[in-house]
């Protein structure tokens, strides 16, 4: 089952190192679940996680990203990009990202930012694909701002 082993995998991942945010493990199981089952899932963190949740939607993508659009705010991205992904690599854990307007090769995480996503709905291109917003509460502005 994906959440068992996301948990799993993610408590391997922060044992003998410090825990920071200690609902990583609980998050990594309800993103987990919600991928498997294609749930709509909304997750409201408090705000003293600020940038510790990365882990516990991450690990989960990293087992089960087929079929996954993650839409990202630029800072979101610049974040992925720049510190998250290469904590995961120095921890072995690969997540095949895909980067673009054309839909990825099967496997991989479709990584937008919301003009492109407006952009590729328009098209008709993201019909079955799993759609994740981290922070969704400024999803409204986001699209706004991009539309």
């Amino acid at each position: 089952m994906l959440e068992a082993r996301a948990h799993n995998e993610l408590k391997s991942l922060l044992k003998g190192n410090s825990i920071p945010w200690p609902h990583n493990l609980t998050l990594s199981r309800l993103i987990a679940r919600s991928l498997r089952r294609r749930d709509f899932t909304l997750i409201q963190l408090d705000r003293s996680s600020q940038d510790l949740w990365w882990l516990g939607l991450l690990i989960p993508l990293c087992l089960d990203s087929a079929d996954k659009v993650l839409i990202l705010s630029d800072s979101q991205r610049r974040r992925l990009f720049q510190v998250e992904l290469p904590r995961l690599k120095l921890a072995n854990c690969h997540l095949a990202c895909w980067e673009g307007i054309s839909p990825p090769p099967a496997g991989q995480l479709w990584i937008l930012n919301y003009y492109e996503l407006i952009t590729i709905y328009k098209n008709g291109s993201i019909d079955s694909k799993q759609l994740i917003f981290p922070k969704a509460e400024h999803l409204g502005r986001n699209l706004r701002d991009n539309m």
